[in-house]
Formats: structure tokens, sequence, C-alpha cells
């Protein structure tokens, strides 16, 4: 998602996975008492959080030559974005674009 041209063709698939355009409509819809700013940079937060532990869990496997742990990535994910989700929006990073 770094790569300008590979953002723009995975923003393209998003009409090729209904399922998670509703699970990404819907939290949006949860956090409609947030400004707008808050709620695309924690979506942004969200992607890089998710990309880079499942692609640091998979490399970790492949290293040790060991299964991946996907119930525990998916455990501590589910923890670490909720954390976030819900977290307070202080008065300084309302300014953040």
């Amino acid at each position: 998602m770094h790569d300008p041209q590979t953002a723009e063709i995975m923003r393209d698939l998003g009409d090729q996975a209904p399922v998670a355009s509703l699970v990404i409509r819907s939290v949006a819809a949860r956090l409609d008492h947030f400004p707008a700013n808050i709620v695309r940079g924690r979506a942004a937060l969200m992607s890089h959080i998710i990309t880079s532990t499942c692609a640091e869990n998979e490399e970790r496997a492949a290293r040790e030559a060991i299964d991946p742990r996907w119930r525990a990535t998916g455990d501590f994910l589910s923890d670490a974005i909720t954390g976030m989700l819900l977290a307070p929006v202080s008065q300084g990073s309302r300014d953040v674009p």
C-alpha cells in the first residue's frame, strides 16, 4: 500500500471484496462521532498494522520453519485495533490532516 501504483490496484479491488467493504463501512459508521480526519488516520494505521503484523508472522514462520500462528496473530490484532478505535481523541490530534 506504500507504492502508489499498488495502492491504486488495491483500491480498485474493493468492488471485488464486498465483505471487506461492508466491514469498512460498518466501522466508519460506528466512528462517525470522530472528526473525519481522525477516522481516515486510524483507518490508515489499521491497514499498516494489519499488513505489517501479518507479514512479520509469515516471515517468522518461514525463518523458524514453523506454522504461522494466525489465531494468536488475529487475537493480537483484534485487541490492538479495538484499543485504537476506542481511544479518545486528544485536542492536539484533531489538527492532523
